[in-house]
């Protein structure tokens, strides 16, 4: 049975959600086969929910967490932990690929992490509560400074300290400037579409009980408003359900749009409290665009615009039925407000065009491309290079050349 899926806005200010947290180490890994965590304080007031961010002068500073779609951007709050021995770990920033270090500042009489390209400190990850400390568990006598400040600790925003990781002595570790969590973050963000290069994602919820049902645009909507609907993926795939991201033309950069490729409409922003989202022409979008941002679990993500009067909201899947989840910044997975972005092809956006008034029709049968009484036919991908037409082809479209004439065909 088909179910309505709701695109509602959530106003940010609405941060309850009831959730248990279990304190958990992060996962070892190498640099062959990484696994990326933010570093996330608990904190009190401006303090909370910063995460470990390595500056462009190699010091650590807590920073709320990045809305962008520049990678290299995201990679500064990035930090894998590799085995130093069975229990004590480094942590090596995603950006630089340097070691978190430690360093006495002799004028502020204090201990500074930083990012250094080799360090012999380890940590350890002591819990405390609901989260953890992190520790320097060997070498603190190779720092200077006051022996036994040994305690990752998010400083306060006074201009000196600029939000700067300090290392404090165990009196600090009870605080909730002490206290960390790790939050896996998977590979979140679809590439983005430009005139050359299409990229098709399909966008799926996460939502417990409807995961993996996808954003499908359903042209006869008997609601001018609602023109989406949660449907199970389509083999081949259905172009209804298929959206690429591009970049708003009117934006910094940050900002983007979802477009669809049987209609070339977008997902509009534009939104009365508690009434749904629409569909307009992209060349027509207005609102403020979308902003994809990293969600409290892996692959998943949030997808969040900023309304004119500067409040927030969310894309939330909300099935007939169901109550609406009330949003949390801290706990999101596996709610309405996780999304994923699936990659399910690509093409070239400037496929030049040719003439379709030919005497061949090509059909595609297992995957490969024939031309009934013709055996002597190219077949190049979209890039211009040949292929093996008597292999199995992956999908996407492919320009099929006889005597001069091309025509395109699309695997599926």
């Amino acid at each position: 049975m088909k179910r309505n899926l709701f695109l509602i806005g959530i106003v940010f200010s609405m941060l309850l959600y009831s959730n248990v947290i279990i304190a958990q180490a992060p996962k070892t890994s190498t640099a062959e086969d990484p696994i990326w965590y933010y570093i996330q304080v608990i904190g009190t007031s401006t303090v909370s929910n910063r995460v470990f961010t390595c500056e462009e002068d190699g010091t650590v500073h807590g920073r709320e967490r990045y809305v962008t779609m520049d990678r290299e951007v995201v990679d500064t709050q990035l930090w894998r932990f590799e085995a130093r021995s069975s229990t004590n770990r480094r942590i090596i920033n995603k950006a630089t690929g340097k070691m978190l270090h430690v360093v006495y500042d002799e004028a502020k009489q204090k201990r500074f992490a930083v990012v250094a390209d080799a360090s012999t400190l380890s940590y350890s990850f002591p819990t405390n509560g609901d989260y953890n400390n992190i520790k320097i568990a060997t070498n603190e006598s190779t720092i200077g400074g006051t022996t036994g400040h040994v305690y990752a600790w998010q400083s306060l925003p006074a201009a000196q300290f600029d939000y700067a990781i300090e290392f404090r002595p165990s009196t600090s570790m009870d605080s909730d400037n002490a206290r960390f969590k790790f939050i896996f973050s998977g590979d979140y963000l679809p590439e983005i579409s430009d005139e050359k290069n299409y990229y098709w994602y399909h966008i799926t919820t996460a939502k417990t009980g409807h995961a993996g049902k996808a954003v499908t645009y359903v042209n006869n909507s008997p609601n001018s408003r609602m023109k989406f609907s949660l449907e199970d993926l389509k083999t081949p795939f259905d172009d209804n359900q298929l959206w690429r991201v591009e970049l708003n033309n009117t934006s910094d950069g940050e900002v983007v749009q979802f477009i669809n490729k049987a209609t070339g409409y977008a997902i509009g922003t534009d939104v009365d409290f508690y009434d749904f989202y629409y569909v307009q022409p992209s060349t027509e979008v207005k609102g403020n665009g979308w902003f994809i941002a990293s969600s409290s679990e892996g692959a998943q993500c949030c997808i969040r615009t900023k309304n004119d009067d500067g409040s927030i909201s969310y894309l939330n899947a909300t099935v007939a039925g169901e109550n609406t989840e009330i949003f949390s910044d801290s706990y999101t997975a596996n709610t309405g407000y996780a999304w994923i972005f699936s990659f399910a092809q690509n093409e070239d956006a400037a496929i030049p065009q040719v003439d379709n008034k030919v005497d061949f029709v090509p059909y595609v049968e297992n995957r490969r491309i024939y031309i009934q009484g013709i055996d002597d036919y190219t077949v190049r991908n979209v890039y211009g290079v040949t292929v093996n037409k008597d292999n199995e082809l992956k999908s996407g479209v492919y320009l099929v050349t006889v005597k001069g004439e091309t025509q395109k065909v699309l695997v599926p």
